[in-house]
């Protein structure tokens, strides 16, 4: 993860964020993949994987809070934030039920969940993208 944070991240200001958020959803998503089809005591296999999930949480997570100080108003920012934190809690804390459920049934289970999960963030990364994309294109179409 330190490595991504100081070989990648810094390059990633420059891109427009729809590219790194895709990057790293997907590097998420090829780690479980990777995790699911490992052969059993192949710890090269496992490594490989735990380093795509770190390098994918690495591009994502900064990037996720970079947007939200740049789009939140500083004013409000402490509550606001506080607001999606306890949202994020209440959202994400039925998933390791889920997940339990899902493993008592298949163990490959509760990894598809995620992939399934890393693949709707893709999704609405590629959305926002392009709504930005439009957002930004309008202006310049008025002034011409």
């Amino acid at each position: 993860m330190l490595l991504c944070f100081f070989l990648v991240t810094p390059y990633i200001g420059a891109l427009h964020f729809k590219i790194p958020y895709v990057a790293g959803f997907a590097s998420l998503i090829v780690s479980q993949v990777v995790l699911v089809t490992a052969p059993q005591q192949n710890y090269w296999i496992l490594g490989l994987s735990v380093f795509l999930e770190a390098c994918g949480l690495a591009i994502v997570n900064p990037l996720t809070d970079r947007m939200s100080v740049l789009i939140i108003d500083p004013k409000e920012r402490a509550r606001i934030q506080s607001i999606l934190l306890v949202g994020i809690i209440l959202l994400t804390s039925p998933f390791g039920w889920i997940a339990g459920n899902l493993s008592a049934l298949n163990k490959d289970l509760p990894f598809l969940m995620d992939i399934a999960l890393f693949a709707g963030g893709v999704l609405l990364a590629y959305l926002a993208g392009r709504a930005s994309d439009k957002t930004q294109a309008a202006p310049e179409e008025i002034i011409a």
